[in-house]
């Protein structure tokens, strides 16, 4: 039993320390990536295609709650649009972080956390949060 536990502990070390390299799990990463800026340009290369916009969640293909995050779609399907999940707030609320369901989603803020991968950087979501304060504008 001891020799099974202790396989076992290290089969998860091991995903775990891989997961890490090939930034799998974005837990593994604590500050937000060089050049990322709070302009949806830049929240779109760096955070919404590779951690949103992907197979099953949020791409182009049967997106998840309706809710299209590839380039050139994310705008119109988060700014100013109803959310789905929650039917009273917006997805983004221009100027107003705090009543944006998005950031509800990243923070898991009484609500599931997205990505379902893990949290984001805090250096991300301060991103994501400095966007929508500065008004949300598609640039």
């Amino acid at each position: 039993m001891i020799k099974l536990v202790n396989r076992m502990a290290g089969i998860i070390c091991t995903f775990i320390l891989c997961s890490c390299a090939d930034q799998i799990v974005s837990e593994c990463e604590d500050t937000a990536p060089a050049g990322l800026q709070s302009k949806l340009s830049s929240i779109q290369q760096y955070v919404f295609s590779p951690s949103c916009a992907i197979t099953g969640c949020h791409s182009a293909v049967s997106p998840q709650s309706d809710l299209n995050l590839s380039s050139g779609s994310s705008y119109s399907n988060l700014v100013d649009v109803t959310s789905q999940e929650d039917g009273v707030m917006k997805r983004v609320a221009p100027g107003n972080s705090t009543q944006s369901w998005l950031m509800k989603k990243l923070n898991g803020d009484g609500t599931s956390l997205m990505p379902p991968a893990g949290q984001l950087a805090q250096a991300m979501i301060d991103s994501v949060a400095a966007w929508i304060d500065a008004g949300a504008v598609n640039n």
